[in-house]
C-alpha cells in the first residue's frame, strides 16, 4: 500500500471515529426498527447467536444481549468498538461478548 493510500485510509478512519463519537453522544440508545421487528423471529429460532455487522455504538447489540442472545459485534470504527466494550463491561454476565474491529 502506498503512503498516499495509507494517508487517505487513516483520514477516513479518523473521520468515521469522530462521527461515531458524536452519534453516541446524541443517540437515545434504543434499538433500530429492524432489530425490534426481527426479535420474534430470532426468539423462534433454535440459535441464540447473533452477528451484528456494523454494530456502531452497540444499541442493537445491547438490546439483544439483555434478551439472552450471544452477540458478536463487528465494526470498522475503533471509537465505536471502544464505546461498546466499555458499556458491555458494565452489563451483568460473563463479559464474554466478542467485539471485533474489521476493515
Amino acid at each position: 500500500m502506498s503512503a498516499e493510500t495509507r494517508d487517505i485510509r487513516d483520514s477516513r478512519e479518523r473521520a468515521w471515529d469522530c462521527y461515531w463519537t458524536e452519534v453516541h453522544k446524541q443517540g437515545d440508545g434504543r434499538p433500530g426498527g429492524f432489530t425490534r421487528w426481527a426479535l420474534p423471529f430470532l426468539r423462534a429460532s433454535s440459535s441464540r447467536s447473533v452477528l451484528d455487522l456494523g454494530c456502531g455504538a452497540g444499541r442493537d447489540l445491547y438490546f439483544l444481549l439483555e434478551r439472552g442472545f450471544s452477540v458478536t459485534g463487528i465494526d470498522s470504527s475503533l471509537a465505536a468498538v471502544g464505546l461498546v466494550e466499555k458499556a458491555v463491561a458494565r452489563l451483568p454476565g460473563d463479559g464474554d461478548t466478542p467485539l471485533k474491529r474489521h476493515m
